[in-house]
């Protein structure tokens, strides 16, 4: 009966010593986990989130933790590229054959305000015929101004095989050679330009 009592005894001691070769003095760091298990991640979520503006860039943290229990497993820190800003257009004056418009805009962001040139377009020249001084006038045909003339010995010099078929803009002079304004230099501009300078000998 004492031999049974010593054994229950022992027994119980031993009980009550075994979480001491578990745990090592502080209870909240355990040296053998109790429930060991392969971490499983869970879908990433996005942490220390630094929104990007039009002007700088912005940033964040992609955190995966594992599902069972929520240990970090991976962190990766990403940078998101400025926006730029997003201009729409608040008032606008259209240039002119001379004269240089502008367009003012507003960032739909930010706010900030900003004036963009618009070149003026220059001249589009037609011919109107000779003058009384027996030369091509040639006028723009978008204002009605800026009036040119060239002699026909000018032109006629300037005649070359290499501007046939061609449309007057492929060259930067070509419209003083188009006289007959279809828009295509051909025979019948350099019979008129070459009847105009053998009158004019």
């Amino acid at each position: 009966m004492k031999k049974s009592r010593r054994l229950l005894i022992a027994a119980i001691i031993l009980l009550i010593s075994l979480p001491l070769t578990i745990f090592a003095g502080d209870w909240d760091t355990p040296i053998i986990p109790l429930d060991p298990h392969t971490h499983k991640g869970g879908a990433a979520v996005m942490e220390n989130v630094v929104n990007a503006t039009c002007t700088e860039d912005g940033s964040y943290d992609s955190v995966i933790y594992c599902r069972t229990c929520g240990a970090e497993m991976k962190r990766t820190h990403k940078t998101v590229a400025k926006l730029g800003h997003s201009i729409v257009a608040r008032e606008t004056v259209e240039p002119t054959c001379e004269t240089a418009g502008y367009q003012t805009g507003e960032c739909s962001r930010c706010g900030i305000t900003e004036t963009v040139e618009i070149p003026a377009t220059g001249h589009t020249y037609e011919c109107a015929g000779l003058n009384n001084e027996g030369n091509f006038d040639f006028t723009c045909s978008v204002c009605g101004e800026g009036t040119v003339s060239y002699s026909p010995e000018y032109i006629y010099a300037k005649w070359d095989v290499k501007y046939v078929n061609h449309h007057p803009s492929d060259f930067a002079t070509g419209y003083f050679l188009d006289v007959c304004n279809d828009k295509i230099i051909n025979a019948k501009d350099y019979a008129i330009i070459r009847n105009a300078y053998n009158q004019a000998q």
